[in-house]
């Protein structure tokens, strides 16, 4: 999880496989919906992160649907409906790990780790 940027009071979330080097769904425009973009989680300062033990074939499927974001996915951002948030919870569930919906980040990830643990 990352510290909000542009005025963002809610945080960021971005995933990887296998690399601290996370990617995430942004506003484009840094509003709280409009045009959206995949991108890296550079700007933002790191403050929490969460390590999910996964398969050869989970992250297979994770890294592939990451890869393909770009041309596959909505890239209307709404910060309710269409977020980061979303990038990662539908990331999940492709390799069978189900987590509440929430907009928040902060509470995806304090349910995260409760899956984790």
């Amino acid at each position: 999880m990352y510290a909000g940027g542009k005025g963002n009071p809610f945080g960021h979330l971005g995933s990887a496989v296998n690399s601290n080097n996370t990617r995430g769904f942004y506003s484009k425009n840094g509003s709280l919906w409009g045009v959206g973009e995949m991108r890296p989680d550079y700007s933002n300062a790191r403050i929490d992160n969460v390590v999910i033990r996964t398969t050869p074939r989970q992250d297979r499927i994770y890294q592939d649907y990451l890869d393909n974001l770009d041309v596959s996915y909505d890239l209307n951002y709404h910060v309710i409906d269409n977020s980061c948030v979303d990038v990662v919870r539908i990331g999940l569930e492709k390799i069978g790990i189900s987590i509440p919906d929430s907009w928040k980040p902060s509470n995806f990830m304090r349910d995260l780790k409760e899956y984790v643990q």
